[in-house]
């Protein structure tokens, strides 16, 4: 079982990373949208991003515009 669960992260990751930058730029862009519309977003006292790295969705914009409202 967990060697199939690794393989397929292994798998997903390596799709990921085979994904054009301006599509997951396009991708990260859609989700910003949709978190900062969302009223439990727009309402909550305390929030929570992790840093994102590689081909991960990009969280910096999202935490320094969340910081910023």
């Amino acid at each position: 079982m967990l060697a199939a669960r690794e393989s397929l992260r292994k798998r997903i990751l390596k799709r990921r990373n085979k994904e054009p930058e301006d599509s997951r730029r396009k991708k990260s862009q859609r989700i910003r949208e949709r978190l900062f519309s969302l009223n439990e977003f727009k309402k909550a006292h305390t929030i929570l991003f992790y840093y994102s790295k590689g081909s991960e969705v990009e969280t910096r914009e999202m935490m320094e515009e969340a910081l910023r409202e």
